[in-house]
């Protein structure tokens, strides 16, 4: 009996170790999770993003994401999922669970770029907030994902988005606007300009005197068939964007691509991440494009009111499309990440504490010896 007594206290510090240094190795993982609808379960954007972050940096080796899509999905749905509105749902679990390193939100595709006094905008950018709050609380960089313009533009909203440049330029404005409206100096926002990437690739055909539109050119190839959701390589654009946004670091000689992308359309691409991250020049009052980028004017006030538009005939007869039916959540870890769907992180407790707390317990235990 004494043996086993006194073998029990080594057990207690074995375990402590034990959960130490599980929780640090999981601490040290880094967690993506993406918010959105078609635009981001489609190639599986997330682990696509995932797996090109660990061929491009040995700093995120080991990351990993996960997704919450569904599709047609908008913030205002997202947030009653994530808020408990409708109960202890599976996005809400994650949330409020172990801390993300960021939050990717992409909302639907039309409604961004709908004038801001239109009501559906309103509704759009009060969710925002609503789920900027809550990623705040998880510790984790919040990212508003913009998407792109429609190949050819919007037929259902012509009036307001004839054309792609027209449609980007709004998504733009709306995408900047959740931004600014959200960030503050200690924590801003960031936006992902995956749709000023579409837009790099548009303005170099015609720069160099090709037709954008052009069934064989590299543009009409971001999209697939329905000219709004993006193809194999409209999705690597926007994890090469993604990549870029969330490190603060070009893509720069980079041979990994997915299997249907050769080298020079793989290169062309992370050309186009790197200038709409880094090099488009989108002025002083634009939001960070990604995270940990300078910032040297003075914040908005806060408590300014925000301008809005007046509505429209135009604003008033802005629909929203429908778009395919929601798919499962991903939960699988990222591909060659190492990491683990379903890891639970212990607390951890730093091992420099635990060997005097070792010590006084088996100093108190053998003080009670018979």
């Amino acid at each position: 009996m004494s043996t086993i007594r006194a073998f029990i206290p080594p057990m207690v510090l074995i375990a402590f170790l034990t959960l130490s240094f599980i929780s640090t190795a999981v601490a040290d993982t880094p967690r993506l999770l993406f918010i959105g609808n078609s635009y981001t379960y489609g190639n599986d954007l997330d682990q696509m993003t995932a797996q090109l972050m660990a061929k491009a940096s040995g700093d995120w080796a080991s990351v990993r994401a996960s997704r919450h899509a569904v599709g047609g999905a908008r913030f205002v749905q997202h947030l009653a999922e994530a808020d408990g509105t409708n109960g202890d749902t599976a996005l809400r679990s994650q949330l409020l669970g172990e801390p993300y390193f960021a939050v990717m939100l992409q909302e639907q595709s039309q409604i961004p770029g709908f004038p801001q006094g239109n009501p559906m905008y309103q509704e759009s950018a009060a969710a925002f907030v609503g789920l900027n709050q809550i990623v705040e609380s998880n510790g984790a960089h919040t990212l508003a994902l913009m998407t792109w313009g429609r190949r050819s533009g919007d037929s259902q909203n012509a009036l307001r988005y004839p054309d792609f440049k027209t449609m980007q330029a709004h998504l733009k404005d709306g995408y900047f606007q959740y931004a600014l409206s959200t960030s503050t100096e200690m924590r801003p926002v960031t936006v992902i300009p995956a749709g000023l990437a579409f837009e790099k690739v548009y303005d170099d055909l015609v720069a160099a005197g090709e037709e954008p539109l052009n069934e064989d050119g590299l543009f009409w190839k971001l999209y697939n068939g329905d000219g709004s959701h993006p193809a194999l390589a409209g999705t690597y654009l926007t994890a090469c964007t993604i990549y870029a946004s969330l490190t603060g670091q070009r893509l720069e000689a980079l041979e990994w691509a997915p299997d249907g992308i050769d080298a020079a359309t793989r290169d062309t691409l992370q050309n186009a991440a790197n200038f709409a991250v880094f090099d488009s020049q989108q002025g002083e009052d634009a939001p960070n494009l990604f995270i940990n980028s300078a910032r040297t004017e003075p914040e908005p006030d806060s408590n300014a009111e925000p301008e809005v538009e007046e509505p429209t005939q135009e604003q008033e007869d802005t629909s929203v499309s429908p778009e395919p039916e929601s798919q499962p959540a991903s939960s699988e870890p990222s591909p060659e990440s190492g990491g683990c769907a379903g890891c639970v992180m212990t607390g951890s407790l730093p091992i420099y504490l635990l060997l005097p707390m070792f010590l006084l317990f088996r100093r108190r235990w053998i003080q009670r010896r018979p």
